[in-house]
């Protein structure tokens, strides 16, 4: 199974729909597997949503350079995953 935290992804479906987020760590709970995504703005670290991965599209394949490797250790701040998100933003609108 594929290693997610740390990636970024967006939402696929629900009211959340095209909104960026973080995965932050994952939930194999049950038999679909989760995991939980924040945005350091509605949805922060201390309580993050639990999405299915079938409900999400990585963006970036890998975990991005921006997003600290506190992420994976679970100390990473919600400033430090709007920044992160922001950039990626910013980087997509230059493109265009």
């Amino acid at each position: 199974m594929e290693e997610m935290i740390g990636k970024l992804v967006r939402s696929k479906a629900g009211h959340d729909k095209n909104r960026l987020y973080v995965v932050v760590d994952e939930d194999h709970k049950g038999k679909a597997d989760f995991v939980m995504v924040a945005d350091g703005k509605s949805k922060c670290i201390s309580s993050p949503k639990r999405k299915n991965k079938k409900h999400l599209q990585i963006v970036l394949d890998m975990p991005m350079p921006e997003v600290p490797e506190h992420v994976r250790q679970k100390k990473a701040t919600n400033e430090e995953i709007k920044r992160a998100i922001k950039i990626y933003e910013n980087k997509i609108n230059h493109r265009e």
